[in-house]
């Protein structure tokens, strides 16, 4: 049942991420505001911090890079979650290192109090997802 529960909650994030990913293909205006759930429903931390890390990744595509501190200011109450502060974090670095840039942890850590546990070694080149080594 409970494994049930959790299929369920997977699926229904899918539908909104995929709902904002197919509405971006068409316009790149898309606001994904506009496809958040109510405040009250069970899944829009989750669905909230999912979008604005698709949003992010669409905008360094489009060469127009939102920043974590950009949402922060449209939605102040989110800054107040340590872990979307982290998460948000990580996906901007993860952008900055593959579009070419040298971002560093101590940066991180200047920005939102922590450093960015998860940093490819010197050496490493940053692919999709994972640092490969040996490679430049």
């Amino acid at each position: 049942m409970a494994a049930d529960v959790a299929l369920n909650a997977a699926w229904e994030l899918e539908d909104y991420i995929e709902a904002f990913e197919k509405a971006q293909a068409r316009d790149a205006n898309t606001d994904f505001v506009d496809f958040l759930p109510d405040s009250g429903h069970p899944l829009y931390a989750i669905v909230l911090q999912e979008l604005i890390r698709s949003d992010m990744e669409f905008s360094y595509q489009r060469n127009t890079p939102r920043k974590p501190e950009d949402y922060f200011q449209r939605l102040p109450d989110i800054s107040a979650d340590r872990q979307t502060v982290k998460a948000l974090a990580f996906e901007e670095y993860r952008l900055r290192r593959l579009a070419g840039e040298a971002p560093t942890p101590n940066e991180y850590q200047e920005r939102f109090g922590f450093p960015i546990g998860i940093c490819p070694r010197p050496g490493e080149k940053w692919g999709w997802g994972s640092a490969v080594r040996g490679q430049k």
